[in-house]
């Protein structure tokens, strides 16, 4: 499966999930796993991937610290330490 494969089926299923409340009747109980699933493997990818990658374009475009932190909802130095 590529990337995009990856990414359209969890945008699919992350739409799903989060409209349940109008096809409740027509998922069943292993749907919502499978979609929950679905939502934390989107979740680790932009944790790990998608967030370091962002981060370090922003460095290299001269954002400080400080920006990325306050961009992250943490401190400058939080940040620094978790991407530096």
């Amino acid at each position: 499966m590529t990337t995009a494969t990856v990414r359209d089926e969890t945008i699919l299923d992350a739409f799903l999930f989060t409209n349940l409340a109008a096809i409740e009747s027509y998922i069943s109980t292993l749907d919502h796993l499978t979609a929950a699933a679905c939502l934390d493997d989107l979740a680790d990818h932009l944790r790990h991937v998608l967030v370091p990658q962002e981060v370090s374009a922003a460095r290299l475009e001269g954002c400080s610290w400080d920006q990325i932190g306050a961009a992250l909802g943490v401190a400058r130095q939080s940040a620094h330490q978790r991407f530096s």
